[in-house]
């Protein structure tokens, strides 16, 4: 029996509870290059991911992620074709995604994509489930795929034990994946995140949970703000205030619609978990999955709890490490938290900033948009590459 959507905000609700900020004084800006130890793309070269024989899959809501796949390469293709989109950055999700939210903020009419005429609300719809789709499964987990660098991980979490950092650290992040919150979870580290949401909203039939309450949890907690949603974030269709959070973990002998699950992996992680979450609660919840461009700010009061919590994170930061990130131009919203944070800081001590990515042009970037304001160091490392003597060094910095 499914519940109605007004029956799931009426529901039994984690409230948002303040963050310690006064004591997570170390925040961590990860960007799709701290991800790509999971195999999953960075978002410059998201076009290039191979589309799987979806259409072959007899299931008809399997057929939603075949239309969204074809109607995110017809709109790219579209893009091109005009003049809109560079081929340089034709790969880029984000540019693609911005076009689509532009196009459809703005009551553009129907583009000819694919033969027809399709409504720019629509190419916004399948290109966010196409974004859902690429970025939900973890590749390595699947046996058919190579075994990522999952030491890169392993040696991460590891470090904040060792060091006992969970409860300075804050995460601030555009990614839409889970990948920082599981492999927490994997390594008894709690997550947490700063919005309301319905309890016990699940995907599986599972008890357990990889994201941690707001309130109640015994050991310190990690608060991930994710700026631009999650794959496990879900609103209604039309919008609204509230979003649901499905961070149950998967049981041997349990279910995801009616597939079977393996133990201890986020039930989100399964195809199945959007029809799952459809019969079970609503098909008017979707993905919530928020471009980068300033229409996010009309996403509700849930993403604004969201900005809200990272903006206070900034301003209590002594040390800010961007992994991974690399400030693209599409994300101005970005640099305005950023300056916004500093002009409000209690100390007139800006922050540390120090930067971890092998993109070449990361850093002048950062400086274009901060160099005034901040002392900005880069390493052109990857992830692995920082582990060993680099990030200890950094945590160490601002110790006591």
């Amino acid at each position: 029996m499914r519940v109605a959507p007004a029956a799931i905000c009426n529901r039994t609700r984690d409230t948002v509870a303040p963050m310690n900020t006064l004591t997570q004084d170390i925040v961590l800006l990860l960007g799709a290059g701290f991800s790509a130890d999971a195999d999953l793309p960075v978002m410059g070269k998201f076009g290039q991911q191979k589309q799987p024989r979806l259409a072959q899959d007899r299931r008809p809501w399997i057929a939603k992620f075949a239309n969204a796949a074809r109607t995110y390469e017809s709109f790219r293709k579209h893009c091109i074709d005009r003049g809109a989109l560079s081929i340089d950055r034709a790969d880029n999700i984000e540019d693609v995604f911005s076009l689509a939210e532009v196009l459809a903020e703005a009551g553009h009419a129907p583009l000819p994509l694919g033969g027809a005429n399709q409504e720019c609300r629509d190419v916004v719809a399948d290109i966010k489930l196409w974004i859902w789709k690429v970025y939900h499964q973890l590749p390595f987990y699947n046996k058919s795929e190579r075994k990522p660098k999952d030491h890169t991980y392993d040696g991460f979490f590891a470090l904040i034990n060792e060091l006992q950092l969970s409860q300075r650290i804050a995460v601030i992040t555009t990614n839409y994946d889970i990948v920082f919150e599981w492999k927490a979870w994997q390594h008894d580290l709690c997550c947490s995140y700063p919005v309301s949401s319905t309890h016990d909203f699940r995907v599986s039939s599972g008890e357990g949970r990889f994201i941690a309450p707001i309130i109640g949890c015994p050991r310190p907690v990690i608060p991930v703000y994710k700026l631009h949603g999650s794959i496990n974030y879900f609103t209604l269709a039309d919008g609204g205030d509230d979003v649901q959070v499905a961070g149950d973990i998967t049981e041997r002998g349990g279910r995801v619609l009616n597939t079977g699950t393996t133990p201890d992996r986020p039930a989100i992680m399964y195809i199945e978990a959007l029809e799952a979450v459809s019969r079970r609660y609503s098909d008017q919840l979707m993905p919530a999955i928020v471009p980068p461009t300033y229409a996010k700010l009309g996403h509700g009061r849930w993403l604004e709890s969201i900005w809200n919590g990272a903006l206070n994170a900034l301003k209590h930061a002594r040390l800010v490490v961007a992994i991974g990130y690399s400030m693209p131009d599409s994300d101005g919203f970005m640099k305005a938290l950023i300056k916004a944070a500093i002009a409000t800081r209690h100390s007139n001590e800006p922050p540390q900033l120090r930067i971890i990515n092998d993109d070449p042009d990361v850093h002048t970037r950062f400086c274009k948009a901060f160099g005034k304001d901040l002392v900005i160091k880069t390493d052109p490392k990857r992830l692995d590459e920082a582990l060993p003597e680099l990030l200890p060094r950094l945590f160490e910095s601002v110790r006591g």
